[in-house]
């Protein structure tokens, strides 16, 4: 059997649905598995796999030149190179697959439904194209996941003719385990910070942690400095102007486009984590805080409900006054009560893997029992490192 996974749609700069497609293909690439691997992707990805590949995988490399040239690849082109290449199974991994054929089967990952429940958020030509597109994606599809319960209710709401096909697997949150920790170099008189980590979207609320934290400084007197790090999007103009605006903006630091080491060292040197994004698909950033052993506080969205349920550093309030008083009483005693990485520990990157083979094998009728007897189906070094 071929298994094809879709990395086609991979930017240059990686985020959210980015590292998701990343980690759960390495992640598949490294399990046990009976049967081979088809990586399509662009030129300038295949590196982020080829050290995973077994005898039988292949990279198939597509050239994409934009983003109406991807769109129309998929529904023109990428259907002839699938039975080119004999590919059984599909995985479509952003929502957008190509047309159906007898000789292969779909499955499709939805990240969430923003663009549709919450078109506020974003472009209007977005906005109009999955309201179009989203029906034609489910009706191709023999399985849709999404990465959260509360995605795959939201899918069902809006599009109730998914229903006998949809259902959800999280996706791993250790994925910063793997990462070697940047080389620490201790200065004296470092300056301790707040951390918000989240790509410049209207929907993440970026400029709501600004007015946290001026009234932090202000009334509080903490020393700390803010950083944010995110990724160009389209609510970078308005965090700019609140940067800008700040009577503090000395003492906040934008970066963008920060991953591996650097991320992971920011995590673990940060005083606290700040997320005040209003709806997610899962969200990754809390739970890389969490990891790293970070206290987060958090705005209660539909993800962070699902995962942390009633936890106390869920603030369920817009007001920034809100906000800091609990920061700083919580600042104040230590974080007695910061939510633990236990709460995460069973959304690992192994089981997610597990979760999708198991998938495939129910599509195509292959036991468990024929994959443990395979010879050349053993799981990764690495992945037998962290089972």
């Amino acid at each position: 059997m071929n298994v094809g996974i879709d990395c086609i749609t991979l930017p240059e700069n990686f985020s959210g649905a980015a590292n998701y497609i990343i980690n759960l293909t390495k992640s598949l690439l490294k399990a046990e598995r009976s049967f081979n691997i088809q990586v399509y992707c662009q030129k300038q990805h295949g590196s982020l796999f080829e050290k995973y590949m077994r005898t039988g995988d292949q990279l198939i490399l597509i050239k994409i030149s934009n983003r109406i040239h991807k769109l129309l690849y998929y529904e023109k082109f990428l259907s002839k190179k699938l039975l080119r290449h004999n590919t059984d199974i599909f995985l479509a991994t952003h929502y957008i697959t190509p047309p159906q054929n007898p000789k292969y089967k779909i499955i499709t990952i939805f990240h969430d439904m923003g663009f549709i429940l919450h078109k506020e958020y974003y472009p209007f030509i977005k906005h109009k194209y999955f309201q179009l597109m989203i029906p034609k994606f489910i009706k191709r599809s023999e399985k849709i996941i999404t990465v959260s319960q509360s995605t795959l209710k939201d899918l069902n709401n809006a599009m109730p003719q998914s229903r006998p096909k949809a259902i959800y697997i999280y996706p791993g949150t250790d994925h910063l385990h793997g990462i070697a920790s940047k080389p620490k170099k201790e200065q004296a008189g470092d300056i301790p910070y707040i951390l918000a980590v989240n790509s410049f979207e209207k929907r993440k609320n970026i400029p709501f942690l600004i007015d946290v934290f001026n009234i932090l400084k202000k009334d509080y007197n903490i020393i700390h400095n803010l950083i944010i790090v995110g990724r160009m999007n389209n609510g970078y103009s308005d965090l700019k102007h609140k940067h800008k605006t700040s009577p503090y903006s000395r003492n906040i630091f934008l970066k963008q486009d920060i991953q591996g080491n650097e991320l992971k060292d920011l995590y673990q040197r940060a005083d606290l984590f700040l997320n005040a994004s209003v709806y997610e698909g899962f969200g990754f950033t809390p739970p890389e805080a969490i990891s790293q052993n970070c206290p987060a506080f958090l705005f209660p969205n539909n993800v962070c409900k699902e995962l942390f349920r009633n936890h106390t550093y869920l603030i369920d309030s817009i007001n920034p006054h809100i906000w800091a008083e609990k920061i700083y009483s919580e600042m104040r005693n230590n974080y007695p009560e910061k939510i633990s990485y236990d709460s995460l520990s069973g959304l690992s990157w192994q089981k997610c893997a597990f979760n999708f083979i198991s998938l495939f094998n129910s599509i195509t009728g292959t036991s468990h029992a024929q994959r443990r007897h395979s010879d050349y189906n053993q799981p990764h070094p690495e992945f037998r490192q962290c089972s």
